[in-house]
């Protein structure tokens, strides 16, 4: 599994929003400076986890589910930030 902090953390200069849809359902939620993710009071180190939280399951490819906002309007997978 890949560590967050050591990806993330160096492409995120502050905490950003991102998003992901399951459902219809849109999910907002902020990842920190560090690149963890705090969804519903619970602190998660990986985007994997928080997308299978999300779409409550037990796997998700949280690379692919979560977007952030590249530049205005422009949502893209979190795995653009380092080229997955």
């Amino acid at each position: 599994m890949v560590q967050l902090g050591s990806i993330l953390a160096r492409y995120i200069a502050g905490a950003m929003e991102i998003r992901g849809r399951y459902k219809g359902k849109l999910e907002r939620v902020r990842m920190r400076k560090g690149g963890s993710i705090r969804m519903n009071q619970v602190v998660y180190d990986s985007p994997s986890l928080a997308g299978a939280a999300a779409v409550e399951r037990r796997t998700c490819n949280g690379w692919t589910f979560w977007t952030y906002e590249r530049s205005p309007g422009d949502w893209v997978s979190l795995g653009k930030l380092w080229g997955k």
